[in-house]
């Protein structure tokens, strides 16, 4: 039996409408008789332990050695770091150490958004990482935020978009 089949086919960017018609059902369809694997009940074996809460997830794991990250991150929407001070962190007890803007690619003292990561602590523990960056002195200059795509493009805060014909 035929079957008309619509697709669309994408090459270099340029999408367009196909059809094609398939003589027979090139899917195989499933045997008949009793189902081995689909169809089966599959019983959860740890379901009493995730309820008890005796479960151990990944996260349960503590390696010997590990140690845990915790970020300090802008509160503001557009500022800049004016004076960090990462001493009082360094100091904390746990703290193997810390880093601040100028340390790491991943970490910036132009904050573009609120979130964007500005400094980060390692420490023994994930408690004594979050105190840790709690101690850090930071002192923000709050800037205006760019809240119209076009006025940021024209202050060159962003780059324009460009059209694509591929990827």
């Amino acid at each position: 039996m035929a079957r008309l089949i619509k697709t669309e086919k994408e090459v270099e960017g340029r999408r367009e409408e196909v059809w094609l018609v398939v003589e027979e059902d090139a899917l195989e369809q499933w045997p008949a008789g009793p189902l081995e694997v689909v169809g089966r009940p599959a019983p959860r074996v740890d379901g009493p332990e995730r309820v008890r809460g005796e479960a151990t997830y990944t996260a349960d794991l503590q390696l010997p050695g590990t140690l845990h990250t915790a970020v300090l991150r802008s509160p503001h929407a557009h500022a800049r770091v004016a004076r960090i001070d990462l001493a009082p962190a360094l100091a904390a007890p746990g703290v193997r150490a810390a880093i601040g803007p100028g340390d790491s690619e991943a970490l910036t003292d132009e904050c573009g958004y609120e979130g964007v990561a500005v400094a980060a602590v390692c420490a023994e523990t994930r408690a004594q990482a979050d105190a840790a960056v709690a101690l850090i002195s930071i002192e923000w200059e709050v800037l205006e935020p760019l809240l119209d795509a076009d006025e940021a493009v024209e202050r060159g805060e962003i780059l324009a978009t460009r059209e694509r014909e591929r990827g």
